[in-house]
């Protein structure tokens, strides 16, 4: 049997992997503290809606919540932007988006510094968004973005180092 004993001397029996796998390995409430502001941002960059931005990484963290994650920090909002990007893109698409899904109505954050920055990045193009945001509040790589993105990686860097040039020379609002 498996087992490891934290710094309080606890012992805690370590479960096979196929007996993991059954078990939540957070809350929704940690999952949501953990990745909640960033999940968010990146959905919003993508969507462009408020509500929508919210009803997707509801969705995902519900989704998360019963399936264990990875362990490091990092790995765990890996795959959570990895699943909010694609839940984002199929509804911004449409087709498989149910008429109840994401309610309509543009709204902008609330947060000035959010606003700032959700504004400059809506002037770029869709992909160079999509990249940035990513990057920014996904924790991915360029390799992982290509993958994410079904776009070659030097694609992906031009994307980022485009937008960001674009970014970085825009005059302050």
């Amino acid at each position: 049997m498996l087992s490891r004993t934290d710094r309080g001397g606890t012992r805690t029996r370590l479960l096979p992997a196929s007996r993991e796998r059954a078990r939540p390995t957070q809350t929704l409430g940690g999952l949501l503290e953990d990745h909640g502001p960033a999940l968010y941002s990146l959905a919003f960059i993508i969507l462009g809606e408020r509500d929508q931005a919210e009803a997707a990484v509801v969705q995902v963290l519900l989704e998360a919540r019963d399936r264990p994650l990875l362990d490091a920090h990092a790995d765990s909002r890996r795959h959570l932007a990895r699943c909010v990007y694609v839940r984002c893109t199929r509804a911004r698409l449409g087709p498989g988006r149910g008429a109840g899904d994401l309610p309509s109505g543009r709204h902008r954050p609330d947060d000035s510094s959010a606003t700032t920055i959700i504004t400059r990045l809506a002037e770029l193009s869709e992909q160079q968004r999509a990249a940035i945001a990513l990057s920014l509040y996904g924790d991915h790589t360029t390799t992982h973005i290509a993958d994410l993105m079904s776009l070659p990686a030097p694609v992906v860097a031009d994307l980022l180092r485009s937008g960001l040039h674009e970014l970085a020379s825009a005059s302050p609002r």
